[in-house]
């Protein structure tokens, strides 16, 4: 996975899964929790918030390619929360 640039325009944003990640507790490492990508390769991330997702950016760079990296803007994870806790209250009647 590459380095992320603000410049890169952002395509679209997302879960893991939305992008084929799979998350794979069996290979978690200590604090570090393990997350599968579509190629096989492992990405480890210490990150406490990437426990039960990971939120994962498509940008393109300057030259048209796209590429995935992982969001960094809590916002983002705040919104999934969000979605999470309204979906929970439905479940829950």
């Amino acid at each position: 996975m590459r380095e992320t640039r603000n410049d890169h325009a952002l395509i679209s944003s997302g879960p893991h899964w939305q992008y084929g990640w799979l998350r794979r507790k069996e290979l978690d490492e200590g604090e570090n929790v393990a997350y599968e990508q579509p190629c096989g390769d492992i990405v480890l991330s210490a990150d406490p918030l990437h426990y039960y997702v990971m939120i994962l950016e498509c940008r393109e760079d300057e030259w048209g390619d796209r590429y995935i990296c992982v969001s960094h803007d809590i916002e983002d994870y705040l919104a999934f929360a969000r979605l999470l806790n309204k979906f929970s209250k439905y479940v829950r009647q």
